[in-house]
């Protein structure tokens, strides 16, 4: 049974105790003396240089195609029918020999990616959340949970964060029953100095309750959807309340981060939005870094950059570390902008544009691209989602917790105009809650032929 079904099964008053004993496990296993080395060596790559970086990426992706052709069912048998071996491995450039490995491929056969020496590993299983689709169950070798776990500690240390200073968590995870109405709506893990609220019980009524905690245990950063804490910040600027105290940090991940998500969160909070891109599958990380630029974290995974259109590119990655669960080439299905001329490294990306299936289509079939840039002016709205109705028609699910939307909503429409989406109709409609998957997110663009929801 997860943790979460737990601490749902208790009295809320009960939940600390029992996330403080969780937390006393996951400081035994996550955060051990391994961890700790493989947090130091991080430490020390931040001085590598490209050439150093590369050789690491090299001899880590021979180590899992090694693993992969020898214990992986998918991959072992692709090499024997195109004649692969080890020997054709001899630079990451060699990596495109493979095909790029599509997220279908994987979620109709999981059992074919799943290392067959996995009962000699140390591996917890966790779930993609299935926000375009149907979820992904797979297992993440220990040794691969240290790393992702040392780059997130690594990335927070630029801004002065480190792990022994208390933390606050705002996902869509369901662990306080709906049926509590007076709180408390969080659970604390002492051993961890985690700070664990429900975003489920969030609403004008309870925000200060939520304020309340946070100025009592004063967490250094808090981290959560966007689409969430964005409510929190409209909830708490339209009641004129305020944090008694300044975090250094927001960290924002899971769902793209929209230009009005990141005014108003940064405004009501104080403390600079940044960004945390990385997926459940583990191949790639993209993370703010201390100069506010969005840094592909090179150690993690190997990434290309596929071509798109101008200045726009799919990620395709290849994970690094999870021997349990091997993805090589693996689509992502997110796209990003790079300016054109960009030369820098560890590499920068200007900004992440979201799914695969985050984009609009017009009467004609056009599809419209890279939407999340026509919210840089949007104000008073707080939560926003696509319908698509037909093609090329869309209802615009939007809420509002204050203030007048009738300029948010003129500057969306001019400024989808303005990126080729002038043959797209719009129907902006007012709604007290937008939809959100199972997991808590709120998908931008819901498909006609979609099932996401």
């Amino acid at each position: 049974m997860s943790i979460d079904k737990i601490l749902k099964k208790l009295p809320p008053q009960c939940a600390t105790l029992a996330f403080s004993l969780y937390g006393v496990y996951l400081n035994g296993t996550r955060y051990n003396k391994e961890y700790d080395r493989v947090y130091k060596e991080l430490l020390s790559h931040e001085k590598w240089s490209q050439d150093q970086i590369r050789e690491y990426q090299f001899r880590h992706a021979r180590e899992i195609i090694k693993e992969a052709i020898t214990h992986v069912p998918y991959y072992r048998k692709w090499a024997l029918e195109v004649g692969f071996s080890l020997h054709d491995f001899n630079s990451l450039d060699d990596i495109t020999l493979f095909p790029i490995l599509e997220q279908k491929t994987v979620k109709d056969s999981p059992e074919l990616f799943i290392n067959e020496t996995i009962k000699q590993m140390k591996v917890r299983w966790t779930k993609t959340g299935g926000t375009t689709g149907r979820g992904l169950s797979l297992p993440i070798s220990l040794g691969a949970d240290h790393i992702t776990k040392g780059i997130g500690w690594r990335a927070r240390s630029r801004f002065g964060i480190e792990r022994n200073q208390w933390f606050a968590q705002i996902f869509g995870r369901d662990f306080i029953n709906q049926s509590v109405k007076n709180g408390p709506f969080y659970a604390v893990n002492y051993p961890g100095k985690q700070l664990f609220l429900s975003a489920h019980h969030i609403s004008i009524d309870t925000i200060s309750h939520y304020c309340e905690v946070l100025n009592k245990y004063k967490p250094i950063y808090l981290t959560g959807y966007p689409s969430i804490l964005t409510v929190m910040a409209a909830y708490m600027e339209h009641l004129g309340l305020k944090l008694k105290y300044k975090p250094n940090a927001i960290w924002t991940s899971s769902e793209v981060l929209l230009g009005h998500q990141e005014d108003i969160i940064t405004r009501v909070f104080s403390a600079p939005c940044l960004q945390l891109y990385g997926q459940t599958e583990q191949v790639a990380e993209i993370i703010t870094n201390k100069n506010h630029q969005l840094q592909v974290e090179e150690e993690f995974g190997y990434s290309e950059f596929i071509p798109v259109e101008e200045n726009l590119y799919s990620l395709i990655s290849t994970g690094l570390h999870n021997f349990a669960f091997p993805l090589i080439r693996y689509n992502t299905n997110d796209f990003v902008t790079i300016k054109s001329g960009t030369n820098s490294w560890p590499r920068l990306v200007e900004k992440i544009d979201g799914r695969y299936s985050d984009f609009l289509v017009d009467r004609n079939g056009k599809k419209i691209f890279a939407i999340n840039q026509v919210f840089k002016n949007v104000v008073n709205i707080s939560g926003i989602q696509f319908h698509e109705v037909k093609q090329g028609s869309y209802n615009v699910l939007y809420e509002n917790i204050y203030g007048d939307c009738e300029k948010d909503l003129t500057s969306i429409r001019m400024s989808l105009d303005n990126i080729g989406g002038k043959g797209i109709l719009l129907n902006f409609i007012k709604v007290d809650k937008i939809m959100k998957t199972k997991n808590g997110k709120t998908p931008l663009i819901i498909h006609s032929e979609s099932n996401i929801i």
